[in-house]
């Protein structure tokens, strides 16, 4: 296949967010901030506005650490349901579920709960820092504003670090600072400022670590070049000289990890073991910081699991394919005929639980290996969907996963595509030959609960449908454009052709759905895909076998579409078998793409 290579420079800037004290300080705006984010609400539930809380009200225990937690990307169905709940909470209650939360995370301990009791503001301002992960770890050279403002009486203070973090990252202006006391009660108004202040903060440092990776994704597809304009200004550096300096970060892990070894109290029980588990984690920590859930680091132990996976077609387990999905390991296609579909496990179904054991958040490879074990034994899947959530029992099996069958219906060929796997080409053309040499009135290609896999199987599927010099894909890799194009006249050229596709049809799958729109070469049949249109590439890191899988570029569909997050929407809409079908055997997609190909209708 042909590669066209373009490359593309691309417009992007970083919008600086002033961070004034009025803007931190005004309840007039940092009210409606709340209630938007979720912290508050306006009705009169017992904590909220319409009760007569205020600026000045105190802020309590319970709502300090409901609060806190919905500012983080915690999911009350994601709680750690078997966790401990302080005296007198309803086990039920969505408090509940932001207390286990704030148990696991360590802002609470059971035995010592007091729902009703004031926050104080020290209290309040580390508790916010941390669970902000913005570090209290005093800078070299405190700012001329920060130390202008800060009261001799807290010159020695142990809350001078965290003052100092919060000036710095937005939090506090210089008259917080002038007034901080840390023992007096905490009132509403400074805790929705500081957080909306760490907000701020937070959206920005994002915002310069990502923009460039993020802008050179976007989909233009009409080739023009584009022209690099930064604008920051010294002004704009100096106000924000915290985030900045906070970027700075090389050999922050070296030095994390000397001082452990160095100060840490029981460092005689930091074995070789312990070591590997804090590189482990420090690793994983930093890849998920990215927020792509298609991007994950496979530690050592983890990368012979992940080639199986990858690389074969033939395993012991319930028969699905997974992603994890802002925190959840998502079902994207059980495999026909397995133990998962089976028992009733459909795409986009959530795993909370694996045996009771709550999952939310897990790495993946971990999960999976919970989920797989030896034919015949049983595991129990907490399984949410269409906001339920009830356990499903799948009895494991040997899962055989053949890339490709061919079969025929009422005289149409019908190549069913179930993986795309790096070693199918052979066998794969060898199956286009026999269909090409039958004469075919037409094709139905099966993608439904294909996953997709290996692109470059995906362009040798693709050619076989198109001209010599037809696009099949354009992807975007960094500043750099490359466009796929078929090499020759493929067998199949001319050939009407009907895609069936589920929401289990992704990545490369989608590829194929997208070619045969585009291109007019015939009708995509089923429901709406999954809609991956992310590429990831995996490299072996270090010399101990661990891997590293990263996004590493973008596809468009050969009219410039990005359908991240959107799929293929198919040109006949026809919903999946349901049970009573299935056991009669009949399949209302594959009747409609077989109807599609005799009576082009």
């Amino acid at each position: 296949m042909r590669v066209t290579l373009t490359t593309l420079v691309w417009l992007w800037c970083v919008c600086v967010v002033p961070l004034t004290a009025q803007a931190m300080t005004d309840w007039s705006e940092t009210l409606p901030y709340a209630i938007e984010q979720g912290w508050t609400t306006a009705d009169t539930d017992g904590r909220g506005l319409g009760s007569g809380v205020g600026p000045q009200t105190p802020v309590t225990a319970l709502d300090f650490v409901v609060t806190l937690i919905k500012t983080t990307d915690f999911s009350v169905e994601g709680a750690r349901f078997g966790t401990e709940v302080p005296a007198g909470i309803d086990p039920e209650s969505e408090d509940a579920q932001y207390l286990r939360e704030a148990v696991r995370r360590g802002l609470v301990k059971v035995e010592q709960w007091q729902g009703d009791r004031k926050i104080s503001q020290g209290q309040g301002l580390s508790d916010v820092l941390r669970v902000m992960g913005l570090s209290v770890t005093r800078v070299d050279e405190p700012s001329e504003a920060f130390l202008a403002a800060l009261p001799e009486r807290l010159t020695n203070s142990p809350w001078r670090n965290a003052l100092q973090a919060g000036h710095e990252r937005g939090l506090l202006d210089s008259d917080d600072v002038r007034t901080f006391t840390p023992q007096a009660t905490l009132t509403r108004g400074q805790f929705y400022s500081w957080l909306r202040g760490g907000e701020i903060h937070l959206q920005f440092v994002r915002s310069v670590k990502r923009a460039q990776a993020r802008e050179q994704y976007v989909p233009y597809g009409d080739g023009e070049e584009r022209t690099v304009e930064i604008n920051l200004s010294d002004a704009s550096y100096t106000q924000n000289e915290g985030a900045f300096a906070e970027l700075n970060t090389a050999g922050a892990i070296d030095e994390v990890v000397a001082q452990i070894l160095a100060q840490y109290q029981f460092r005689e029980e930091i074995t070789p073991a312990v070591e590997r588990r804090m590189v482990n984690a420090a690793i994983s920590a930093m890849v998920g910081a990215l927020g792509d859930d298609y991007s994950v680091y496979i530690p050592p132990a983890e990368t012979d699991e992940y080639r199986e996976a990858v690389n074969t077609s033939s395993y012991e387990g319930i028969g699905a394919h997974v992603e994890v999905i802002e925190g959840f390991l998502v079902i994207t296609s059980p495999i026909v005929g397995s133990p998962a579909e089976k028992a009733g496990v459909v795409s986009g179904d959530k795993v909370v639980a694996v045996d009771g054991e709550p999952v939310v958040g897990w790495p993946v490879m971990e999960i999976i290996g919970m989920i797989k074990g030896e034919a015949g034994t049983d595991v129990t899947l907490t399984i949410q969907r269409t906001g339920r959530q009830f356990d499903l029992t799948v009895t494991r099996g040997e899962i055989t996963i053949p890339p490709l069958t061919l079969k025929e219906e009422k005289g149409i060929p019908i190549l069913g595509l179930h993986q795309f796997k790096p070693d199918m080409k052979q066998e794969f053309q060898q199956m286009v030959r026999e269909i090409a040499a039958s004469n075919p009135r037409g094709l139905v290609i099966d993608l439904r609960n294909n996953p997709g896999g290996s692109l470059e199987a995906a362009l040798v599927v693709a050619e076989t449908l198109l001209a010599e010099d037809d696009v099949i894909a354009t992807m975007y890799r960094g500043e750099t454009k490359n466009q796929f194009g078929a090499d020759d006249d493929g067998l199949l050229l001319g050939v009407p052709v009907a895609v069936v596709v589920n929401e289990g049809s992704a990545s490369a799958s989608e590829i194929i759905a997208g070619i045969v729109q585009d291109h007019e070469l015939g009708k995509v049949i089923g429901t709406q895909t999954f809609g991956k249109g992310t590429v990831q590439g995996t490299s072996l890191i270090g010399n101990n076998g661990a891997a590293l899988k990263l996004t590493v570029g973008v596809w468009h569909t050969p009219n410039g579409r990005w359908i991240e997050g959107e799929g293929i929407v198919p040109d006949i809409v026809v919903g999946n078998p349901t049970p009573a079908q299935i056991e009669a055997e009949y399949d209302p997609q594959l009747s409609r793409a077989l109807d599609y190909i005799i009576y082009k209708r």
